[in-house]
């Protein structure tokens, strides 16, 4: 074989009408046939004569027909509106409750007082197909309630009512949704990738979907392919790609046919896609079945808007060209704001591992002096305290530990409280040319445990400006998590899965992300470990992936993209020849319990409850 270097919904509301309207013909049909066998029946004793019982029957089992019309109407107003949510560009921002039909068409259904949208339809046969029969209207009321939480998190709820009315009968449907979040992801791309997954390399343990979309990011790119090899040798468990058994494992915008699956014996290789029965699936993903192609878009977002307002609240952009501002007096009010660029971010804890330290360096070149930030938060005592420092370095030496001038206290405030766990930096984070000095890594604080029992969980989400990036200079690793910190400026972690009680969890959300060849120490990036969701608008990848040495690349949480990034190569047969071998190792607790304000998908929701109702909630 030749040598080739590889690099590392709900059904549509047309379909549910109709089946809706088979069902209810269904229904009609039991009512006939139930009517004619009561007619047939032998006189019974009593007062009351045969045709008075049969009368009797007759429209009882008529009013348990209208009934199950009136469940049937009201189930399928719930599979409309849910299908209307996901047709939506953009998620509905109403602040109250209303009626679908006020905001956008909702399937030809007209606005009525209180806030529901109604459809009516003529239920049954018509004259010409059951002379006599006759018609009975329906109708499917259905209004929207948004949580009051919407107002302030990116990440919407809705409770969604459907009343089905037939013939004096109706039945009222309540159900909860949420809208997705990306970091449900343990894997994202919006382009389809152009490098090549093999099994024994890359290893999926929660859903991935790609969109791949041209080049508008509006349609699907038909000239695009994703590359898979897969071998049926050795242990399935040792050959799948997919570990993540839902049948959301593996979705797509593009058709199944631009997926290319490539059976290898690891030595040669050739063109082999089980087909939609066949047990090879088997080696290829527990779920045991083929991808979902077809899917919806799931449009990524363009800016970090709601995360600078998170941060900000309430409060304004500092007006100094760099620092770090906690919004609020002596309360903190939102989360945490950086102007400017950050030279170096380091994550450190303090007391009992649950008090988190934030350490930023930043130049000012109109003062021309080095700006030391730390930022401690403790959510035992509940405090956090903002310490800045300030020395002169008029050579504008990158390594401060060079620098001359004395250290000198320019700010230290109190606060009572903990800030809302976002960090935004409206600049980059570590030197994005040349050398590729400085950037982000350290260590996340612990939940806080009592007992054994959770009593406040710690999450924090560091987030740049969408036209920014952060270095990756060494670990980020969840405290409880450390298996090796003989190098304090690069923990390592072998851990497969974070602990649900103990660990905190974080996000990482920039323009770009690039793990760098050094740490801030000068050693070489190897065996690097990140805890977290990351996102990139553009891309997350390795530097000099191509000639770097080999190493290993721990992923605990989720890689979402807009193009996938290249961290090293190898050869089909699994052989690494340059950078990262990848673990992604899926955090399953974060698609119930994102990071902090952590952006939401549009056109993707989850049911969280559904139940019949007795009453409307207004």
């Amino acid at each position: 074989m030749k040598k080739r270097r590889i690099k590392n919904t709900p059904p549509e509301s047309g379909i549910a009408m109709v089946g809706t309207l088979l069902v209810l013909l269904g229904v009609t049909a039991l009512i006939v046939v139930g009517t004619l066998r009561n007619s047939d029946t032998t006189e019974r004793s009593g007062s009351g004569s045969v045709s008075e019982e049969s009368g009797n029957e007759m429209a009882q089992v008529m009013r348990r027909g209208n009934y199950y019309q009136a469940q049937s109407l009201s189930e399928s107003g719930i599979r409309m509106a849910i299908q209307w949510l996901v047709d939506q560009s953009t998620t509905p921002n109403n602040t109250t409750a209303f009626a679908p039909s006020s905001s956008a068409a909702f399937y030809g259904a007209a606005t009525q007082t209180n806030n529901w949208s109604m459809l009516s339809f003529n239920l049954g046969p018509d004259g010409n197909q059951l002379s006599g029969a006759g018609q009975v209207e329906g109708q499917i009321w259905v209004k929207f309630y948004p949580y009051t939480s919407n107002a302030t998190s990116g990440r919407k709820m809705f409770a969604i009512e459907s009343e089905g009315r037939v013939g004096g009968r109706t039945y009222l449907s309540r159900v909860f949704v949420r809208q997705n979040t990306f970091a449900k992801f343990a894997y994202f791309s919006d382009v389809c990738p152009t490098s090549w997954w093999v099994t024994g390399l890359a290893r999926f343990q929660g859903p991935v979907h790609i969109n791949g979309v041209d080049s508008t990011g509006l349609a699907i790119d038909s000239a695009a392919r994703m590359n898979i090899i897969w071998r049926n040798g050795g242990t399935k468990s040792q050959r799948r790609l997919f570990t993540y058994t839902d049948t959301d494992y593996f979705t797509t915008a593009m058709p199944a046919s631009q997926l290319l699956f490539y059976r290898t014996d690891g030595n040669t290789t050739w063109s082999e896609t089980p087909s939609t029965t066949s047990s090879n699936w088997d080696w290829i993903t527990a779920a045991n079945r083929p991808p979902l192609g077809n899917q919806p878009i799931i449009k990524p977002p363009t800016a970090t808007t709601d995360q600078r307002n998170a941060a900000l609240g309430s409060g304004t952009v500092p007006t100094a060209p760099v620092g770090v501002a906690i919004p609020g007096v002596g309360v903190p009010s939102a989360g945490i704001y950086v102007k400017g660029d950050v030279r170096d971010f380091n994550l450190k804890v303090g007391s009992a591992n649950t008090t988190q330290v934030l350490e930023l360096m930043q130049y000012n070149a109109t003062s021309q002096n080095d700006i030391w930030t730390t930022v401690t938060m403790d959510p035992v005592a509940n405090t956090t305290v903002l310490l800045v420092k300030e020395r002169s370095n008029t050579t504008n030496t990158w390594d401060i530990s060079t620098a001359t001038g004395t250290w000198s206290t320019t700010t230290n405030t109190n606060y009572t409280g903990i800030p809302n766990g976002v960090v935004y930096v409206d600049g980059n984070i570590g030197e994005q040319t040349g050398l590729r000095r400085g950037g982000l890594a350290g260590i996340m604080a612990n939940n806080v445990v009592t007992s054994g029992t959770l009593t406040r969980s710690w999450a924090m989400n560091i987030v740049t400006e969408q036209t920014k990036s952060i270095n990756i200079n060494g670990g980020i690793i969840y405290q409880n998590l450390i298996s090796n910190s003989s190098n304090t400026a690069n923990y390592l972690s072998t851990a497969a899965a974070a602990d649900a009680v103990t660990s905190g969890t974080l996000g990482i959300i920039a323009g770009s992300m690039q793990i760098v060849d050094k740490d801030d120490n000068g050693n070489a990036l190897t065996n690097v470990s990140v805890h977290g969701a990351c996102m990139a608008y553009n891309t997350f990848n390795a530097t000099n992936a191509t000639t770097r040495t080999i190493g290993v690349f721990n992923l605990i949480g989720g890689y979402i993209v807009k193009v996938n990034g290249t961290f090293g190569t190898s050869l089909p047969n699994g052989t690494q020849e340059n950078g990262f071998v990848i673990n992604r190792n899926f955090d399953q607790r974060l698609a119930e319990s994102p990071p902090p304000f952590f952006l939401a998908t549009e056109r993707s929701y989850m049911i969280v409850s559904y139940q019949r109702a007795v009453s409307s909630l207004n």
